[in-house]
């Protein structure tokens, strides 16, 4: 089987400081730039594996909000798709589950999750992916709940010829 790059590792790092400095910046009671400030800079290369994902009460209703484009390039989200788009069909179903559990896992604890499995994909290859999950608080009154997080993976077996 092929080793761990740190790429995956580096992203999830990356993401969880990012949400442990906004964490820190306001409990210290400085200034915090509201999250849509943010999420419209979510174009630049530190948002290329990241997304934000809108639970509503049911898990049909879930939602990608944005995405980085290696996360859509992972997914095979074509190009000027307009989100909000359905979790239940650009995530494949081998890890529809673990996108979803993540999220949930992540309100319910209300810090950040990681994650890194290896999945049997539909075409005989086995995929290890890391992926993180951090709960955001949610406007006040809305019914949904909100998680940025990041996904990264590759295949552990060489290609077959």
């Amino acid at each position: 089987m092929a080793t761990s790059s740190g790429a995956e590792r580096r992203e999830t790092d990356s993401v969880i400081a990012y949400w442990e400095g906004k964490q820190a910046a306001s409990s210290s009671g400085a200034a915090v730039r509201p999250l849509a400030l943010d999420l419209g800079a979510m174009r630049g290369d530190a948002w290329l594996h990241r997304f934000l994902i809108a639970l509503a009460p049911s898990d049909e209703d879930a939602a990608l909000l944005r995405y980085g484009a290696n996360f859509a390039r992972l997914f095979e989200i074509p190009p000027g798709s307009e989100p909000p788009l359905p979790v239940r069909q650009w995530l494949p179903d081998r890890l529809r589950e673990v996108f979803l559990g993540g999220c949930r896992q992540a309100i319910e604890n209300g810090r950040p999750v990681r994650l890194q499995r290896i999945v049997q994909r539909g075409d005989g290859q086995r995929e290890m992916f890391r992926c993180c999950f951090i709960p955001l608080s949610p406007p006040e009154g809305s019914p949904a709940r909100f998680v940025l997080g990041a996904y990264n993976s590759r295949l552990a077996d060489p290609p077959r010829r």
